[in-house]
């Protein structure tokens, strides 16, 4: 037993830990400014009665901290649901925005499309109708031409001066390219040097895409045909 009075801190920690220090035989001091709440230790304290003291203390002392750290988490955990839950609005509301924008735009490429596609088809008819229209006006021409052949020179040469072969709107296809016809021209440009060829007719169409390289390599080798172009 002992017979001491003592004030200690209002920390119930402290208070088991000063206790504990009395039960194995210690004499603990308080300082002055240290001392909260005194805590009263009766005279003639039984052994027993003091552990039991500490034993309550030391309880309520672990659940103060364990109530602590619970209401700490869960004010840490209930901050942090809140951060993500604002996220998640944050997400669902842009992912709402995305989708928006997306109907939107293929709303509006799908109108655009839909407008392309009738300009196209108004375009169509258009350019039909200007090809009827100048058939029939190279119909009357061709009425009224002096002669078929008449006729044909006169159309050749609206396509030769404007320059408009193949699919430009003439008649000549991909056999007067170049690339095409180059097993040709090596071969007439010989022909040519071989027999003095004085004229050269060309029956394919008379683009005259190909036979400028011709010319020149013959003049190289001293000969200058002339050239006839033919529309067939």
């Amino acid at each position: 037993q002992t017979n001491t009075v003592m004030g200690i801190a209002s920390s119930d920690m402290r208070r088991a830990a000063l206790i504990v220090g009395l039960l194995v035989g210690a004499r603990a001091r308080v300082p002055d400014e240290a001392v909260g709440r005194p805590l009263q230790v009766a005279s003639n304290c039984s052994s027993s009665a003091l552990q039991s003291e500490v034993r309550r203390l030391v309880r309520g002392a672990m659940a103060a901290e364990i109530g602590s750290l619970v209401d700490q988490f869960g004010r840490s955990f209930q901050a942090a649901d809140l951060g993500l839950s604002k996220m998640a609005s944050g997400l669902l509301a842009t992912q709402s925005v995305v989708n928006e924008v997306e109907t939107a735009t293929n709303s509006k490429l799908a109108n655009f499309r839909g407008a392309v596609a009738k300009d196209m088809q108004t375009l169509q008819g258009q350019l039909l109708g200007l090809s009827h229209r100048l058939t029939a006006l190279h119909g009357l021409v061709r009425q009224l031409a002096p002669s078929q052949s008449a006729y044909r020179q006169a159309v050749f040469e609206e396509i030769y001066e404007a320059n408009r072969w193949g699919a430009a709107g003439g008649g000549s296809g991909g056999g007067s390219d170049l690339g095409a016809t180059e097993p040709l021209r090596v071969g007439l440009l010989e022909a040519i040097a071989e027999h003095s060829i004085g004229l050269v007719v060309d029956a394919g169409c008379g683009s005259l895409a190909w036979v400028p390289d011709l010319l020149a390599a013959a003049e190289a080798r001293g000969h200058r045909p002339a050239y006839c172009g033919a529309d067939i």
